[in-house]
């Protein structure tokens, strides 16, 4: 032990020390030495320290008395020290090993509360968050409850909360009875070539409230005026060749609000050619056109939109869409050309002046100046004044005589000041006549000189005719071009044209809204209502229109009595076969009481047939008026109004007979033998009650009125005023794929004869000449299906994501309008399977909804879903719905599709391809077929002459996979395996040649395709891309441009070699 320990040591206690005095006193007996000391050892073990009892050793005895028991007794207590040392390590071990057990049960307890401490704080987090989440919930139920009273409120008021353009976090509040204002920006008009003679032009716009209707007009209480609008007079150039005749100016219109307006409301665009001098003598329109107002949602549609104009004025023999297909379609004679325009709103939440600057930077020059508003029609008083103050530098009488004026206005000019101008204007006028004077002295002295130039004496003429608007008083050509007119002529020669043709479009629905929209009945149906309520005269907006009320309150009288003659002789015809006797025959206007004896052979089915012969052949004579109707519209495209005016309301008379019939019949006081009581009398004489008769009649009465009000609805929709409804809902809602519009090159048979027949003729003083040469031209359509095969097969990466997009952005999936005659099995015709729509539907909600409202609720405004929609924006240009139709393609077969392609080309023969799976392949090229069977029917009746066992192919089975080999289709020889059916071209050439010189030029080059369309093509006027077939107007544009470069050079080269 330590001296440190030593000293802690308890002292020996006083009894246990005289008690080793007596002992050691004693004599000493060795024998009982051992056990006595023993016992006092165990004793001392049990008080004493053993330090102390070797100190005791040490002092008290003696070492020759303990020799022998000292020894024994050392050796003792080193056992004892050796036990005790191995006692108290076992101990240390055991109290190591307690303090081990006690170190992890401490860890483990620590690690436990860790542990639990970490749970606690992400339940903290947990519940944190979800009580944000119910905050924001709750806030989000809050403003949605809010923005609901806030809509209700203005739903009653009639305005739409909307946001603002260009502004994510402002909105603004449309009025639905405040006027639509809107701007139009006409960009281009092409096509017009030598259809129009020389002179001022003038485009004007005017909100008409139907095709071939009126101009519809606002009342402000003390005056009455037009929307109409006119564009600032543009000089044609009539001899020019040149297509692109750009425009660019705008004019603001304002048509009715959202809830007055219908939607067979349209806008009118005339071109009018201003009267000059003793050429014109009277201002005319030389064209017109009709576009769609409004969309199905009332409000005014825009975008880039472009419209074919017809040759002649507006009239009311040209009131549907389909007449202006049909007219167009017929001959091209009716075509004037194609007007390219631009509608967009004007915001009512921002100034005018800043939202036309905006919209000029946005669209890159949107909206032109100088246009004339119906505000500065309205000023004036005369037609006279209105020419003066709209066209300040032509003569006055240059501008259209109809022009309706009513009210004061507010410009402070007065008349006066208007008569100043004119005189001016007169003086003008005079110095013009002055001027044709000194051009006829200039036409005879230019015809003299006998000038040897390409160009012909016309373009000469037309060039001396410009030169009559120069003016004595320092008014050059240039100034008058640059400050008062517009040029239409060969201004920006070099703009692209594929750009313009390109965004512009004539369809109002993408085929993404065509697809998934859903053609509903109940859409023509209210487009119907609409249309025959507005023919009744109903007017939301204002009065009603009194001539078309007493016209329809005439035509309702004619058609009662006519419902109520068929009704009537029905029924005396009937009881005529039943030889019942007339009683009383009594002929009104208003009604027709005919009573018979109910005598013992009227039997009740004989009772039930009297019940409804009447009304049932009211039935069949409408049915049959509806169907004679329709296949006369068919023939001749349409009937007279007076005809499907009384159809109508004979229908309608029809549908409310026995409510008509029981009236007159107890107005007459016949109540045993009318009609609706016939039933009710023969069970109360049988049975004593006639309950059971009246709940009879009224069930035949319904059952036979439900067919009528059907039979009604289809009259209204397809037949009614040439079938106005039906026209207009295929109007707004079908796709451009589904509409006929010109080239904008595109020319007429009567038009390429007279160029012809005119070149014949030409002879000039230098004497040149004109030659016509033909050439023919062959080629080959393309086959789509070999087209589709052959693509998939030179698709060399088998990973579906890969093989998948690259065959979809590689095919072509739709055939142009003109050679749908060729489209064969559905391929190439732009649609899709009912079976792939439905899937996508499905599957693909994003990609098929074309709405602005929420999924499954209709009462949530659109900005909630405008995030998750895609492509929310109106849009149908041809190449937007391509691309659209790509990626449905894509989204679904990648959806189902996670192995290589179905075919690959063969390693052993450059003729052959493996077929791995038939299925895949067929959903792969007939994806316009609905259901797989079909679709696998129509790959058997391709493949089947050329491989055998079809049916056996298994595609987790190589054994069974076949090799097939079609005629002419190789590995490597891209144009010989697509190709289709032949197809014959004519190329027609004009060459300018002078005999007596050996010249000879290129003048014109016209094209003719195998479907029949004759075109003049230009460089800047088609894209010549490379993937154009024979089955587009671009491939046979480009052949005859190249021809045309060949013939330019072969000129050349014969030129030099006689020189």
């Amino acid at each position: 032990m330590s001296d440190e320990a030593a000293d802690r040591a308890p002292l020996v206690s006083q009894g246990a020390v005289q008690e080793i005095d007596t002992v050691a006193t004693a004599p000493l007996e060795f024998p009982d030495f051992a056990k006595e000391f023993d016992r006092l050892r165990s004793d001392a073990q049990k008080v004493f320290d053993v330090r102390n009892y070797e100190q005791w050793l040490d002092q008290e005895l003696e070492p020759h008395t303990v020799d022998v028991g000292e020894m024994e007794m050392k050796r003792d207590i080193q056992t004892m020290a050796k036990e005790a040392a191995k006692e108290d390590e076992g101990k240390m071990i055991e109290r190591a090993r307690e303090l081990g057990v006690k170190i992890e049960e401490a860890r483990d307890h620590v690690s436990k509360y860790f542990n639990l401490g970490k749970d606690l704080e992400a339940e903290t987090q947990w519940r944190l968050r979800e009580e944000e989440v119910a905050a924001r919930e709750r806030v989000v139920f809050e403003h949605q409850a809010q923005e609901a009273a806030l809509l209700q409120d203005l739903s009653r008021r009639y305005g739409v909360l909307q946001k603002v353009p260009h502004d994510p976090f402002s909105w603004t509040v449309e009025w639905n009875m405040a006027p639509q204002e809107f701007t139009v920006n006409v960009t281009a008009l092409r096509g017009l070539r030598s259809k129009v003679r020389n002179g001022y032009y003038v485009v004007l716009c005017s909100v008409v409230d139907r095709v071939g209707g009126s101009t519809i007009r606002f009342s402000t209480g003390e005056s009455n005026f037009d929307l109409t609008a006119a564009l600032p007079p543009l000089r044609v150039h009539a001899k020019s060749r040149n297509v692109d005749r750009y425009i660019n100016h705008s004019v603001e219109l304002m048509c009715p609000s959202p809830l007055l307006l219908q939607t067979h409301a349209v806008l009118q665009f005339e071109l009018w050619q201003l009267r000059m001098g003793n050429y014109d003598p009277v201002d005319k329109v030389v064209g017109f056109g009709f576009w769609p107002l409004v969309g199905q949602d009332y409000r005014v549609r825009e975008g880039k939109f472009k419209m074919p104009l017809i040759v002649g004025e507006p009239d009311e023999s040209v009131d549907t869409y389909r007449q202006m297909t049909s007219l167009i379609e017929g001959g091209l004679q009716y075509w004037l050309g194609n007007l390219y325009f631009e509608v967009k709103h004007l915001r009512r939440n921002r100034d005018r002046e800043d939202s036309a600057n905006a919209d000029q930077e946005d669209l890159g020059g949107f909206g032109g100046g100088g246009a004339v508003t119906g505000d500065q029609l309205r000023l004036e008083r005369t037609a006279d004044d209105i020419r003066s103050l709209t066209f300040p530098h032509l003569p006055p009488r240059l501008f259209f005589d109809d022009v309706k004026l009513g009210g004061e206005g507010e410009s402070k000019i007065t008349k006066g000041d208007l008569r100043d101008m004119n005189a001016s204007l007169w003086e003008k006028r005079s110095l013009l006549e002055e001027e044709k004077a000194n051009l006829r002295t200039e036409l005879v002295r230019r015809k003299s000189r006998s000038m040897a130039r390409d160009g012909d004496d016309d373009e000469e003429i037309t060039e001396m005719r410009m030169r009559s608007e120069l003016a004595a008083k320092g008014l050059t050509k240039r100034k008058l071009g640059e400050f008062y007119t517009g040029e239409m002529d060969d201004n920006d020669k070099m703009r692209d044209s594929h750009v313009l043709i390109q965004e512009h479009h004539f369809a109002l629905a993408s085929q993404r809204e065509f697809f998934f929209m859903g053609r509903r009945f109940r859409d023509k149906a209210r487009i119907a209502w609409s249309i025959v309520t507005y023919d009744f005269g109903a007017n939301k907006g204002g009065p009603w229109d009194k001539s078309k009320v007493v016209m329809n309150i005439l035509f309702f009288i004619i058609g009662y009595i006519a419902r109520m003659t068929v009704h009537a002789v029905a029924k005396y015809l009937f009881l005529g076969f039943l030889d019942v006797p007339i009683t009383k025959e009594v002929w009104t206007p208003w009604h027709i009481d005919i009573r018979f004896d109910h005598s013992s052979r009227f039997y009740p089915w004989d009772t039930v047939g009297t019940v409804a012969i009447g009304f049932a052949i009211c039935i069949f004579f409408f049915a049959f008026m509806s169907i004679s109707f329709f296949l006369l519209l068919m023939i001749f495209d349409r009937i007279p109004y007076g005809m499907s005016r009384f159809a109508l309301w004979f229908g309608i008379t029809t549908a409310l007979d026995p409510l008509f019939t029981s009236i007159a019949e107890a107005a007459a006081g016949n109540m045993d033998s009318g009609d609706p009581f016939l039933l009710y009398n023969q069970f109360r004489r049988e049975e004593g009650t006639g309950l059971h008769g009246a709940i009879l009649t009224a069930f035949m009465y319904f059952t036979m009125v439900i067919p009528h009000l059907f039979m009604l609805c289809w009259f209204a929709v397809f037949v009614h005023l040439n079938g106005r409804a039906i026209d207009t809902y295929y109007r707004l809602v079908y796709p451009e794929s589904s509409f006929f519009v010109p080239h904008d090159l595109e020319m007429g048979e009567p038009e390429l004869k007279e160029t012809v027949k005119l070149s014949h003729a030409y002879r000039n003083d230098a004497g040149d000449i004109k030659r016509i040469s033909c050439e023919d031209v062959m080629a080959r359509y393309v086959c789509m299906f070999r087209e589709r095969l052959y693509t998939l097969l030179n698709i060399h990466d088998n990973n579906p994501d890969t093989w998948v997009n690259e065959y979809f952005d590689t095919i072509a999936v739709r055939r142009p309008r003109y050679v749908r005659k060729l489209i064969e099995d559905n391929l190439g015709s732009f649609e899709l399977g009912s079976d792939v729509l439905l899937f996508m539907k499905r599957n693909f909600p994003h990609l098929c909804t074309y709405t602005r409202h929420l999924v499954g609720d209709s009462d949530e405004d659109f900005y909630y879903e405008a995030e998750l929609i895609r492509g929310i924006s109106t849009h149908s240009t041809a190449l937007e719905d391509e691309r659209e139709m790509r990626e449905f393609l894509k989204s679904y077969f990648l959806s189902q599709i996670y192995g290589e392609k179905p075919v690959e080309w063969s390693r052993e023969d450059p003729t052959k391809f493996i077929l791995k799976d038939t299925q895949l392949l067929a959903d792969l090229i007939f994806f316009e077929t609905s259901y797989d069977k079909i679709r696998s029917a129509r790959l058997w009746a391709r493949l089947r002459k050329f491989m055998e066992g079809y049916l056996s192919i298994e595609p987790d089975q190589p054994e069974t996979h076949q090799a097939v080999a079609l005629p002419n289709f190789v590995r490597g020889d891209r144009a010989t395996s697509i190709q289709g059916k032949p197809a014959h071209g004519v190329l027609l050439s004009m060459t300018q040649e002078n005999l007596a010189r050996n010249t000879k030029s290129l003048q014109r080059l016209f094209s003719i395709t195998p479907t029949g369309i004759i075109f003049e093509p230009t460089q800047s006027s088609f894209t010549f891309q490379t993937h154009h077939t024979a089955d587009h107007v671009e491939f046979w544009a480009a052949n005859a441009t190249l021809r045309g470069k060949k013939i330019e050079e072969k000129i050349a080269r014969k030129h030099n070699h006689v020189n």
